[in-house]
């Protein structure tokens, strides 16, 4: 089909110039069709020998025909559809293209399996069904992505402007600390000389934020897709950015590290306030301990495919940034992090606009606050109050433990005593840590709590766990718990239900320099960056 195109051409343009003229404005269409058509003929012809003459199970001669006619597609797209004749990014092109023909791999012998023994479909005609529809789709990755040509002019000059990509997880309107942390970098870098663009995954937009900076990626989807497409998208976008920004080793790190290893110049940072694979372990009962001894036990299969992605992306990155000296104590010990990649930047206190009133504090409520996960130790808590007739507790969050602690507060009475609330926003949760006499942070874990920092920045008494990244840092302010010692907890709620006790602490609180704002925060990142 190649070969008869070639000689067709010059028939065309003689005879029917308007004809030709129409072919010429949609040729790399008709020579992607050309291109797949000849991959095809040699896919079928290939299946058709594994199966019909070496007696081979369709599945996997499917799958063998597959890689044959993978590398007829590739050197024709490359070098005749998309005219790319240059050499010096081909092993890049080879190794997305691997990734696509692997993806393409995958859904091919799944699609053969439902059509041929779900549907009983012929399994010619089977692979023609699906060859088509993945024809398509690569079509789209090939034109804009793997082959990709910049118009003449499409460059800007970019002065002394830096260029960051920030991947991230969550962002507004979703509720969570990295959420916040990226959208004060969004309104604060560009103060100071940035340009910013934001990757995340999303379902909604906010109308507050300029769109065009956003990019989002549906989570409407299986996790495989998700990834591909966030993958994709960060390559794309990695042609217009000096550094690529990520904020956890998985959802975001993944994918951005695959491609940091197609473009070794891309700058690479990532940020840590968690620990995604200890929260994973935790709440699938794969460990019983805190992040500060949870590296030093054995770990299961699933656990051992994590941090093999985890290394594989900490070795990616040009620089790490922790938010506590603790956790990065941790990973320099466990996860064998250089030190001289790793730098801390202290996380922001939170800028509230109250209303002027006051708010009355509640007769001895507690405020327990944060997405209801085993490792958020609430439970614990509702042991601890038990025998304490006059304190009542307030639970404000969603999450998988929900129904197990309305069951747990049944059972020891104290559904008259506990109140759950769903989530709310941000202002709103700063009215209640007003209302509360006293805010608990109780976690098997917590790395750098924002509630800690609200806390503080509120005035209000906090109790929070020893396993945390502020224990050293306020160990002369603030109170801490054993987080697994039901006792502790409770003497430490009872020994702040004295008045005279919780003014005392009060003080304490109020003398804690509660200053840093979003503004230091964008600071401390240009410092970083332009030492990058």
């Amino acid at each position: 089909m190649f070969f008869v195109y070639r000689g067709s051409k010059k028939f065309f343009r003689s005879i029917f110039p308007s004809f030709y003229n129409k072919i010429e404005k949609y040729k790399i269409i008709i020579k992607y069709i050309i291109s797949g058509g000849t991959a095809a003929v040699v896919d079928l012809s290939a299946l058709y020998f594994f199966t019909s003459l070496c007696g081979i199970w369709y599945v996997l001669s499917s799958s063998l025909a597959f890689l044959l006619a993978y590398f007829v597609s590739f050197s024709l797209q490359k070098f005749w559809t998309f005219r790319d004749n240059g050499r010096e990014k081909i092993r890049q092109q080879m190794y997305l293209y691997f990734i696509v023909g692997v993806a393409n791999l995958f859904l091919n012998g799944a699609g053969m399996y439902l059509l041929v023994d779900e549907l009983g479909v012929m399994y010619l005609l089977a692979q023609i069904i699906i060859g088509a529809i993945l024809g398509f789709s690569s079509f789209i990755i090939y034109r804009f992505v793997i082959f990709e040509k910049r118009k003449i002019g499409e460059k800007k000059l970019r002065g002394d402007k830096k260029r960051i990509l920030i991947a991230v997880g969550i962002f507004p309107p979703d509720i969570g600390g990295p959420a916040v942390y990226v959208k004060n970098l969004l309104e604060e870098l560009p103060k100071l000389g940035y340009e910013i663009k934001v990757i995340t995954y999303a379902d909604f937009k906010n109308k507050e934020i300029n769109d065009s900076l956003i990019f989002r990626i549906s989570r409407r989807q299986n996790i495989f897709f998700r990834y591909i497409k966030y993958f994709l998208e960060v390559l794309k976008l990695s042609e217009w950015a000096d550094v690529v920004y990520i904020h956890d080793l998985a959802s975001t790190g993944l994918p951005c590290s695959l491609v940091k290893t197609l473009k070794p110049r891309l700058k690479l940072v990532v940020r840590l306030g968690g620990d995604f694979l200890w929260e994973k372990a935790y709440n699938n009962g794969w460990t019983e301990k805190p992040l500060s001894q949870y590296y030093e036990q054995p770990k299961n299969f699933f656990e051992k495919i994590f941090l093999l992605c985890y290394k594989f992306v900490l070795a990616k990155c040009d620089k790490i940034i922790f938010s506590t000296e603790w956790q990065k104590e941790i990973y320099e010990k466990y996860l064998k992090v250089d030190p001289g990649k790793t730098t801390i930047i202290d996380n922001a206190f939170p800028e509230y606009e109250l209303p002027a009133e006051s708010f009355p504090i509640a007769n001895k409520n507690i405020l327990l606050a944060g997405r209801l996960i085993k490792l958020k130790n609430f439970a614990r808590v509702f042991e601890a109050i038990k025998n304490l007739e006059d304190i009542k507790i307030t639970v404000i969050g969603e999450g998988p433990e929900k129904n197990n602690l309305k069951n747990i507060s049944e059972k020891l009475n104290l559904d008259s005593r506990i109140s759950f609330r769903n989530g709310i926003e941000q202002s709103e949760l700063a009215g209640e840590i007003k209302k509360s006499f006293l805010v608990l942070v109780p976690s098997i874990t917590e790395i750098s709590p924002n509630l800690v920092l609200e806390c503080i920045k509120l005035a209000k008494p906090i109790v929070t766990t020893k396993e945390c990244g502020f224990f050293k840092k306020y160990a002369d302010k603030l109170i801490f718990v054993d987080p697994f010692d039901i006792n502790d907890i409770k003497e430490k709620i009872t020994f702040l239900s004295k008045k005279e006790n919780h003014d005392n602490y009060l003080e304490k609180i109020r003398s804690i320099d509660a200053s840093r704002n979003k503004k230091n925060l964008a600071e401390d990142h240009h410092n970083f960056f332009k030492n990058l």
